[in-house]
């Protein structure tokens, strides 16, 4: 076993989240949203990515477009449970919904706290 248990949530608050087996100096996310040349890239316009029950950046798919991969800014910041909440405005079947390609988190285990190291 990893230590790293992802899950989702669908219906109202739909969201995916991944936790980590203890504190991570978290340096990157890469977020691969479904190709552009689909007619729902658009649906990720507005997440919001979590960690630790803080808001550390939303997406703007439309400043982006046509880029799959978003790169989440203000990190580093050291964290466990990393949260990928859909935007409330997009749905389908009238239920709010994520639905990304791939999630990819960079980081290393956590023991020091650097002066560019933001905690959550």
């Amino acid at each position: 076993s990893s230590g790293i248990n992802a899950e989702y949530g669908k219906g109202a608050n739909a969201w995916w989240r991944v936790t980590l087996t203890r504190p991570f100096v978290i340096e990157g996310i890469l977020i691969y949203n479904r190709l552009p040349s689909s007619n729902v890239a658009h649906r990720i316009n507005k997440a919001t990515i979590w960690i630790d029950g803080k808001v550390v950046d939303t997406i703007d798919y439309y400043s982006n477009q046509p880029n799959q991969i978003y790169s989440i800014s203000n990190l580093p910041v050291v964290g466990r449970e990393i949260v990928l909440k859909g935007p409330e405005t997009i749905t389908v079947a009238d239920k709010p919904f994520v639905h990304v390609k791939e999630v990819e988190v960079f980081g290393k285990p956590w023991n020091w706290i650097g002066d560019k190291i933001r905690i959550c």
